[in-house]
């Protein structure tokens, strides 16, 4: 029977230890994480880009100096658009003529417009023009001015044009500028529930002088029953 007793004692013990151990395990582990350098942010809605009344020229830039087979990068999307049209001319054009590079039948939005072979020309100064021919039989149009095509001759330091947006009648336009969104950051509420260390240390007192109760009134049983076997002459 003692030592029965003394097994249960320390099943006792072992079983209370183990309850404390997942208590703190479950309860006060995730309390204890820092919240206070947590921050939200505010969401960022992807916005359509703004309308234009004019198509754009991205690249080349006025005065830029080029060689070989040139990306042309711009936008067309205008409301209400049909087809547009690409075309290069001498800088000098006092007969304002106008040669095709790429015409299209879908409307870009700030991607590539056409390749253009400068090599097949020969070096010098010209002009890009996109026109963009409308339902209501408008054609808005943007000229790049001075561009220097270097094939075949050193390439000097970039002389700066002007960008000439045109349309019916010609309208010099700035191109709309897109305002990015920042971010914000707004800090998260305090959490109740956080535990400092001394909510932990009370917590494991109480837990050691629960145990210890437990087992100083096991002893006193097992002292009664060992003297109640004894007798009263033992």
């Amino acid at each position: 029977m003692r030592y029965f007793f003394i097994l249960f004692i320390i099943f006792l013990m072992v079983y209370l230890s183990t309850s404390i151990a997942e208590a703190y395990q479950i309860g006060l582990t995730p309390t204890l994480i820092s919240t206070s350098s947590l921050l939200t942010q505010t969401e960022i809605v992807s916005e359509s880009a703004p309308s234009i009344s004019v198509p754009i020229i991205h690249f080349p830039l006025p005065g830029q100096a080029l060689q070989g087979n040139v990306p042309i990068i711009g936008r067309t999307d205008l409301s209400g658009f049909v087809s547009s049209e690409l075309l290069f001319s001498y800088n000098n054009n006092p007969t304002n003529t106008w040669f095709l590079i790429d015409q299209q039948d879908q409307a870009v939005m700030d991607a590539l417009l056409a390749q253009w072979e400068t090599s097949t020309i020969t070096d010098g100064a010209y002009n890009l023009r996109l026109v963009v021919y409308l339902v209501d039989g408008s054609s808005p149009e943007v000229i790049i001015e001075g561009i220097r095509i270097r094939n075949y001759t050193p390439i000097e330091t970039n002389t700066p044009f002007s960008i000439i947006p045109v349309a019916t009648p010609i309208i010099a336009t700035m191109a709309p500028s897109r305002v990015p969104v920042q971010p914000t950051g707004t800090p998260v509420p305090p959490n109740p529930l956080v535990l400092d260390t001394d909510d932990v240390f009370s917590g494991a007192l109480k837990g050691g002088l629960a145990v210890l109760g437990l087992f100083a009134l096991g002893i006193l049983y097992w002292l009664i029953r060992s003297k109640s076997r004894r007798g009263p002459n033992g």
